[in-house]
């Protein structure tokens, strides 16, 4: 076990509730190039994510997932609602899932509901990952129904600066309407790429769970225990394809809360369970709550990231 220590965050408290105004301004929010378009979909896998692979396919291009659970949190909190050990623990649970399903590590992360302050943005930073926003919001994870039309709009008279787009794969509404947005983009000249494409960065970064293990994380007093197994090497994609059937619910990784002189680990005084995330039936639900049973669930995301690498469009 690793215990990760993380330092230097600037001193502002946890919210009571999400901000009703953030400041994206350090954050990626647009493309290098402003013919390029980042496509980006948040909150699945669900049971309509195949369809929607199916339509990048068919175009010929591909899109970045931020999938609830890997590396758009792990319980789809506002982040910044959420103690220091609480947002590490968010996002080491969803690395460690990707790193263990296959066998990779996603170097970009989305802070839901696009939550962040200094002090979220100052952890995923020294977590060494790239934070990346949204320059246009379709509203499809709100029930919006003109997807198309926005993005008809918005690819033939905005501004021509590389977007990164928002949409949503939880909705079967939502997917129903990305194939005439996707069409809308290419008929208008954009090139649709994923975010790591459109910034230019590599979409993997295999140095955190090293520096996990050394420690070297950079949150005052805050202190989190991760599993050793997140170590393991790359796993293939037959190998991946093979335990979608039999994936383990990490049940043992554990959180320390924490205390004024640096917190602890192991025990069971102060420990927090792993949070325990579901798929909503609508935006108001998802909202509202994203708690229930874990395993279900852990076993739709290895299912879907599974069916996203074997088909190449994830990141």
């Amino acid at each position: 076990m690793a215990c990760v220590r993380v330092l230097q965050h600037p001193d502002i408290p946890v919210n009571s509730s999400p901000l009703t105004a953030t400041d994206w301004t350090p954050d990626v929010a647009t493309c290098r190039n402003g013919d390029d378009w980042g496509l980006s979909f948040d909150d699945g896998p669900s049971p309509s994510t195949p369809a929607l692979l199916d339509e990048l396919k068919k175009r010929n291009v591909k899109a970045t997932f931020f999938v609830v659970d890997p590396l758009h949190s792990w319980s789809h909190p506002a982040l910044t609602t959420r103690t220091n050990d609480q947002v590490l623990a968010e996002i080491l649970f969803n690395a460690q899932i990707i790193k263990e399903v296959i066998g990779v590590t996603p170097r970009f992360v989305r802070p839901p509901y696009g939550d962040i302050d200094e002090r979220v943005r100052t952890i995923l930073r020294n977590m060494g990952m790239t934070i990346a926003m949204w320059s246009f919001d379709t509203n499809d994870g709100s029930g919006a129904t003109d997807v198309v039309q926005k993005m008809t709009q918005r690819a033939s008279t905005g501004p021509r600066n590389g977007p990164i787009t928002l949409e949503h794969d939880l909705y079967a509404a939502a997917v129903a309407q990305a194939p005439g947005a996707m069409d809308a983009i290419i008929a208008n000249n954009y090139k649709i790429t994923t975010i790591a494409q459109c910034l230019g960065q590599p979409a993997y970064d295999e140095s955190l769970f090293s520096r996990v293990a050394s420690g070297s994380i950079a949150v005052q007093s805050a202190s989190v225990t991760v599993p050793a197994s997140t170590t393991a090497a790359a796993t293939s994609t037959a190998a991946v394809s093979a335990s979608t059937t039999s994936k383990p619910v990490p049940s043992n990784t554990q959180v320390s809360n924490g205390s004024s002189s640096g917190g602890t680990t192991g025990g069971s005084a102060g420990l927090i369970p792993a949070p325990a995330p579901t798929i909503s039936s609508s935006p108001a639900a998802q909202s509202a709550s994203m708690t229930t049973k874990v395993a279900p669930f852990y076993m739709v995301v290895v299912g879907a990231l599974t069916l996203i690498v074997t088909t190449g469009m994830m990141l």
